[in-house]
């Protein structure tokens, strides 16, 4: 009977194995529109200049050869895939018996490499005896841990090989550690066998759920431990436990009997529940593993270490066939996920640009693709690492499905971006309206340990309407704010600088993207020949401009009263692009001179205008005045608000992208 649920219990433990899923990293951003476009990039991972991770392992030490080899041959692998120039592993051991501070049985957190590797074999490789103090060995792991200040909990991994039969507790052994001394004299652990609380068979599976386990009992616990003797403890040649009752400085011991209903095995399992816990609030990667050899006889051990996933992290049986059962330990190092389906769904506002536009990058680095895709597929990289479809049917503007292949490595970040266009018939013409770039974006991955996981992406959004463009213009006067004594048939040298429009539409457009310049010049007359134009410090070529004069002939731009304007086609200029980058930046220069005349009274209004379109609004102003003596003052007041009109145009504001 006992064999069979011996069984039974391996086979929930194995069950139990399967593990919580780790954290991914996920981002989605957009870039800010341009010409209503915008790339959208979805990332998957983190990408690390240096990644390091720490990895302890704490080992009882009754742990089995087969499970040693299997820790060295995780190391092996990791210092064959691991690459130190990009990321560094640092690896500590901890084995135990009634303490874990063995002189010879211990290795702080040290960068993996063949000498620290080699020195973990060596201490792998020697046999300790006498005492098991599961919460010490775990707590020196944890200190491991803790000690380094520059690796990410994260990232920092623990790994407990116990048979799960404990019973001392406490970080020091033997003055400080705590063991249950039966009547008068323990021997070893003889009084495994007595038969105290929790020993019947009905109790062995409450075991398995170590937090329930310990919720039920914790507050009678931890009232037997604060009522503890003073005893004189000794170790015998053996380093078995024999005490006396002459009280003296020493351990403290629970005394047994009637108004104890735990023994040392419950509270010191219990102790080693809390430290796993601690461990777990730490956020640190835990994985503990149960020794089977003692299922038959002290059934409640590797049931509570099979079962401290109810606590945090994960936890099992050692499997009989002890090859590769760290893999877990190593994948969760070495990558974040196995593999993974992002879907996508197009935002209602927006168009796909097509696959032409879809690139993948692993860590930065550009992806190219296969000349060869399965069916199914649009676009497959890297040898079919990953693949892409767009299902233009899937939704209102189709769905983008990006399937995930191969393990994301830890540092290595996929990220995979397209092209989107706003779709104008789905731009209010009256307000705004916020417009995510994209429908519930999700990945569902495998972790490196665990089951199958789905998480959402933030979705980015922009603020779309239709409303005026209204440039603001600055405007000088011989390179300053205001000049003086300026007399008649001085010429003066002006410079209107202004901002591109938020939107230039294609030269296919019904109407071009016009910038339209115009000035009355009262008391003066522009002087001809030094008209020029500069964006972003680029003489533009006048074929790309009119200038429209008084005396022109049902002139196209120009207003009553002006003395000139300049309409200049930004539309025909940004066939190449080169201006997408600077839209909605002040980086428009007109300048030009202009000579006072002698009829410019004592004080007059100049008015001019910069427009993305040939409507008035109420113009900008600059006074000009004389101060006797033929004195003329030009008073500019800083930037000059020059409105804006013209036929309504479509621009974008664009609110926060990512």
């Amino acid at each position: 009977m006992k064999k069979i649920w011996a069984m039974l219990t391996a086979l929930a433990l194995v069950c139990a194995m399967l593990p919580s899923a780790m954290a991914v990293e996920l981002s989605k951003e957009a870039s800010g529109l341009t010409n209503n476009k915008t790339t959208v990039t979805l990332t998957v991972g983190a990408n690390e200049e240096h990644p390091v991770s720490d990895v302890v392992f704490v080992l009882d030490k009754s742990t089995s050869v087969n499970v040693r080899n299997a820790a060295t041959a995780m190391l092996d692998e990791l210092l064959t895939r691991a690459n130190p120039e990009k990321s560094t592993i640092n690896v500590g051991v901890v084995v135990f018996n009634s303490n874990a501070r063995n002189d010879g049985y211990v290795m702080g957190l040290t960068e993996l490499t063949e000498t620290s590797r080699n020195e973990f074999n060596t201490i792998l490789g020697k046999e300790l005896s006498t005492g098991t103090n599961i919460e010490a060995g775990i707590r020196a792991g944890m200190a491991m841990l803790a000690g380094d200040t520059t690796t990410a909990d994260e990232n920092k991994h623990l790994v407990l090989v116990t048979d799960g039969v404990t019973y001392l507790w406490g970080t020091e052994a033997p003055k400080t550690t705590y063991s249950e001394l039966a009547n008068s004299i323990a021997t070893g652990t003889d009084y495994l066998n007595t038969d105290y609380h929790y020993r019947d068979s009905s109790d062995y599976n409450a075991y398995s759920n170590a937090k329930k386990w310990m919720t039920a009992h914790g507050a009678e616990i931890e009232a037997v431990l604060a009522n503890g003797y003073e005893v004189d403890c000794k170790f015998d040649s053996e380093e078995r436990i024999i005490t006396n009752l002459s009280k003296n400085s020493g351990t403290k011991y629970i005394p047994a009997g009637e108004n104890n209903p735990y023994t040392a095995l419950e509270i010191a399992t219990y102790k080693a529940g809390q430290a796993w816990q601690d461990a777990a609030d730490e956020g640190y990667n835990l994985y503990a593993y149960a020794d089977q050899k003692y299922t038959e006889q002290y059934p409640w051990g590797p049931n509570f270490i099979g079962g401290l996933d109810t606590i945090g992290g994960v936890s099992g049986a050692v499997p009989e066939d002890t090859d590769g059962m760290f893999d877990g330990v190593k994948n969760s190092i070495l990558y974040e996920i196995q593999s993974g389906t992002v879907t996508d769904p197009i935002g209602e506002h927006y168009n796909f640009d097509g696959t032409e536009t879809v690139n993948l990058t692993v860590g930065n680095v550009p992806v190219s693709r296969d000349d060869s895709v399965p069916e199914g597929y649009d676009i497959s990289f890297d040898g079919g690492k990953y693949f892409v479809k767009y299902d233009s049917e899937d939704g209102p503007k189709g769905t983008i499905t990006w399937d995930i292949k191969t393990p994301v490595e830890q540092g290595k970040a996929v990220a995979l971006s397209y092209g989107l266009t706003v779709d104008q018939s789905k731009v209010p013409t009256d307000g705004y309206v916020d417009a995510p770039t994209n429908g519930k974006t999700t990945l569902t991955y495998k972790p490196t340990i665990g089951d199958d996981t789905t998480k959402e992406f933030d979705v980015p959004e922009f603020t779309l309407g239709k409303k005026e463009s209204i440039p603001t213009p600055d405007k000088e006067a011989n390179g300053n704010e205001s000049i003086g004594d300026v007399a008649p048939g001085q010429t003066i040298s002006f410079t209107i600088k202004t901002s591109l429009p938020e939107t230039i539409v294609g030269t296919d457009a019904d109407e071009p993207t016009m910038l339209i310049f115009r000035d009355t010049m009262t008391g003066l007359e522009l002087v001809d020949g030094t008209m020029k134009l500069t964006i972003n410090d680029v003489t533009i070529n006048p074929t790309y401009y009119e200038i429209e004069d008084a005396s022109t002939t049902d002139p196209k731009y120009l207003r009553e009263g002006n003395t000139f304007a300049v309409a200049v086609n930004l539309s025909a200029i940004n066939t190449d692009g080169s201006l997408d980058e600077l839209l909605g930046e002040e980086v428009v220069v007109l300048s030009y001179q202009g000579k006072v005349t002698a009829g410019m009274g004592s004080e007059v209004n100049n008015e001019a205008w910069v427009n993305d379109s040939n409507s008035d609004t109420t113009p900008g102003k600059v006074t000009i005045t004389t101060g006797g003596s033929g004195t003329l003052m030009y008073t500019i007041g800083g930037a000059v608000l020059l409105a804006a009109a013209g036929a309504l145009f479509v621009v974008n504001r664009r609110k926060t992208a990512g």
